[in-house]
């Protein structure tokens, strides 16, 4: 999994075993790794790659435990 933030908003980003990662949001398509490091190159954009088993992978990277994505649980809130 990777967290850190994006355009100034926490990001997380969970690895697919196809290369790429889905991201925290429905409306965002998965980002392949070269990508995603390619972001962290931005100051203010680091972003820490962290290996845990998959099953808590997908709740620590995508949702804060309540099932909701946690990017589109903030693009609801700037609604």
């Amino acid at each position: 999994m990777v967290k850190g933030r994006i355009d100034g908003r926490s990001a997380g980003f969970l690895y697919d075993g196809a290369g790429r990662f889905q991201r925290d949001s429905r409306s965002k398509p998965p980002i392949t790794d070269a990508a995603l490091r390619l972001l962290a190159t931005t100051p203010g954009q680091e972003l820490t790659y962290t290996c845990v088993p998959r099953a808590r992978a997908s709740a620590s990277a995508l949702t804060d435990g309540d099932g909701i994505l946690d990017g589109d649980e903030g693009d609801a809130r700037d609604e």
